[in-house]
């Protein structure tokens, strides 16, 4: 089970469409780890008020109140969900999954929980991780990841830190997950120094966001990498995302020699 956190400018009217659409995606993802897509559950979390992202109420984005009043609600969700598959007896891990300012919304929550209410953490285009250091959140080693991509994306690290928390990129403990979200369909790629000279930094200043939103898309192995952790699989390495992309590009099927290659690959065993 995972639960997606967006950020700024998201309501259910106008993007609830949008990221179910994300979390079916990252569900069909996690059979790479050997996981039917069948038995995973997605949520696109919105129940909070963000902050919007229209005009003068740009300004909304510095205000760190939303995440605030926003945190307690979203813990006793979490809790809700845990205790309600518990009196069931349903064992599952549960993926907590935020972007942009729902990753510090998220971040400011998962103190909040009890004990065993989450397994994974992970914070994607996140301008701050809402605590100070990583034993806050109460998860054990290695479930705590991040994933920040290096171009086109001044959202990461934009909030100051005694408000937003430590930058996550920055958190000490915490697990970096692949930034490699060049397979996006409009992924802007910088001009090499060399080429670009100071007309570089015009460059990144126009395109300083046009990759934020390339962390969800279809093909990129930041995707992939979230769906692996939602499967309670490991992240890719190198080998396994140049193998997943030479098979997505060839028609046939893969053979069970194959498959059973990529379930203990991802999942050791």
């Amino acid at each position: 089970m995972s639960i997606l956190v967006p950020g700024i400018g998201t309501n259910v009217r106008g993007d609830l469409s949008k990221y179910v659409a994300a979390n079916d995606r990252l569900r069909a993802q996690t059979a790479h780890a050997g996981v039917d897509p069948n038995n995973v559950a997605t949520i696109s979390y919105l129940g909070y008020v963000a902050p919007k992202n229209d005009g003068l109420n740009n300004i909304q984005a510095a205000d760190i109140g939303y995440a605030n009043r926003a945190a307690p609600v979203l813990a006793r969700f979490e809790e809700g969900l845990r205790a309600s598959a518990d009196a069931r007896g349903h064992q599952f891990t549960n993926t907590l999954l935020g972007h942009s300012y729902g990753s510090t919304t998220s971040g400011k929550s998962v103190p909040m929980m009890a004990a065993g209410t989450i397994d994974n953490f992970v914070m994607f285009g996140s301008p701050g991780s809402g605590v100070r250091n990583i034993d806050a959140y109460g998860l054990p080693e290695g479930h705590v990841y991040e994933s920040s991509i290096p171009d086109g994306d001044a959202v990461q690290g934009l909030g100051p830190d005694a408000s937003y928390g430590t930058n996550p990129r920055k958190l000490e403990g915490i697990t970096h997950l692949s930034a490699d979200a060049t397979d996006a369909a409009n992924y802007w790629t910088p001009t090499p120094p060399s080429i670009a000279g100071a007309a570089g930094v015009i460059e990144r200043a126009i395109h300083g966001f046009d990759n934020h939103m390339a962390y969800f898309e279809e093909g990129t192995r930041t995707s992939q990498d979230f769906a692996n952790i939602i499967a309670g699989a490991k992240p890719t390495t190198d080998e396994e995302w140049e193998a997943l992309k030479k098979a997505r590009s060839n028609p046939q099927p893969p053979t069970d020699d194959e498959s059973q290659w990529w379930k203990q690959a991802l999942t050791g065993y």
